[in-house]
């Protein structure tokens, strides 16, 4: 669930084989952020690579392994 560019409330379904949910240690059990990772393909340069991807409250932040 998400707000996009134009601030309407989106959803997006993501496979969770490619999803890390992390909770903090408090009774609660309060997300702390979630990291989703995945497969692309760099058609220019002919090569896989992973992506990660780690969202928090405030930003995503992007990682890309090779």
């Amino acid at each position: 669930l998400y707000i996009d560019e134009d601030a309407q409330v989106r959803l997006k379904r993501l496979d969770p084989r490619e999803v890390i949910i992390v909770y903090d240690d408090t009774l609660n059990n309060d997300i702390l952020y979630g990291i989703r990772y995945f497969l692309c393909d760099d058609w220019v340069e002919d090569k896989r690579y992973c992506q990660i991807e780690v969202y928090t409250d405030r930003e995503i932040i992007t990682y890309k392994a090779e």
